[in-house]
């Protein structure tokens, strides 16, 4: 159990300082690649993601022994750390456990509602953009903005205010199609499979910014999926502002930046920006490779950052120093413990009488 409990520790230590320089490195391949799709730049923050959970594992290995630098810890400080970890893994699962059974009383909330004639042409001229057929329009009281859910049929969730003509038609299909476009992307599973993934290393700051460019560029390319299925990009930004001067009320709606609470105000800023910005970006064979080149950057620098790693060792004779293993570095060892051997009168002694052969 105390070994067991020491690999946890030493996946937490690598995580810690592993975790912000895997981020660094993706700064500067988000930067090269910014003339991409968002699309890929979520590919991107995924695979950030990915790495910032699995490499750390390296260092678990036996392959993982190249550059070692040992920590002696004692035993009642590594339980401690684990017992630690342990409750806030379970704080995390009871959240995500409460987030899910959330989602499930809200589709079960959800019901089929007499759609008017206008709505029904306005979303099926949106499916039909999309080349998508039977997709359930259901009602909610609880949302106060579209939304969809579902892993192998995903339905349509709008809220009351959708049915009743308080938002314009233009507006009403704005957030159909980036809804849609959420659909197309299949982005409640993956976004599921990114929750579980973020799980272990929740509680570092900078796995926290890796998730949340992850879901900012997650909406992002949705709303280029859907400005590009749209009048055009500026109709489609003023129909987010739209919707999300119609969600708040008017008392916070005047209240400067906090007016949008309910509609992610931060995103909404970026989104909106991104939107009105002149599109400077690449071709579509051009973008990919460049995306390419990135992935490719951030696998190489990942590559060499395993190389490095921190263990927990045992507190009782251990000295902090850095251990590597080679074959040179075993044959010197060898060579240093048989010239500390004892010397023992039977052995034989060669003496040099200054003769030569």
């Amino acid at each position: 159990m105390d070994a067991s409990s020491r690999l946890v520790v030493t996946y937490l230590a690598n995580v810690l300082w592993q975790t912000p320089v895997i981020l660094g490195i993706a700064v500067l391949c988000s930067k090269l690649i910014r003339r991409s799709p968002w699309s890929h730049r979520h590919i991107l923050w995924v695979a950030v993601l990915v790495l910032s959970v699995l490499l750390p594992f390296w260092s678990l290995g036996s392959l993982a022994q190249n550059r070692v630098w040992p920590i002696p810890l004692g035993a009642p400080v590594v339980w401690i750390v684990v017992g630690l970890y342990a409750q806030f893994l379970l704080l995390r699962l009871i959240v995500l456990c409460s987030s899910w059974r959330h989602t499930d009383r809200l589709l079960r909330a959800a019901y089929l509602r007499s759609v008017p004639g206008p709505l029904v042409a306005i979303v099926e001229s949106c499916a039909i953009a999309w080349a998508m057929h039977d997709i359930p329009v259901l009602g909610s009281r609880e949302l106060q903005g579209p939304a969809t859910l579902g892993f192998r049929r995903p339905v349509l969730l709008l809220p009351e205010r959708f049915f009743g003509g308080l938002i314009a038609e233009t507006d009403v299909a704005s957030a159909v199609h980036h809804e849609l476009a959420h659909i197309r992307r299949h982005d409640y599973v993956r976004n599921v499979i990114c929750e579980i993934l973020y799980l272990p290393v929740s509680f570092h700051p900078a796995a926290v910014f890796i998730k949340a460019r992850i879901d900012q560029t997650r909406e992002l390319a949705c709303d280029e999926m859907a400005a590009a299925k749209s009048s055009s990009r500026i109709a489609y930004a003023q129909s987010l502002l739209n919707i999300a001067q119609a969600i708040c009320p008017a008392s916070q709606w005047e209240r400067s930046s906090h007016a949008l609470a309910l509609f992610d105000t931060d995103s909404l800023e970026e989104r909106i920006k991104n939107l009105l910005m002149p599109s400077n970006r690449l071709h579509n064979a051009a973008a990919r490779l460049l995306a390419l080149c990135g992935l490719g950057l951030l696998a190489l620098a990942c590559l060499a950052v395993s190389r490095f790693h921190v263990r927990i060792a045992d507190a009782v004779g251990v000295a902090p120093r850095l251990q590597i293993s080679s074959p040179h570095s075993e044959v010197q060892t060898a060579r240093n413990e048989a010239d500390r051997e004892p010397w023992s009168p039977a052995a034989p002694i060669h003496q040099f009488d200054g003769r030569t052969s």
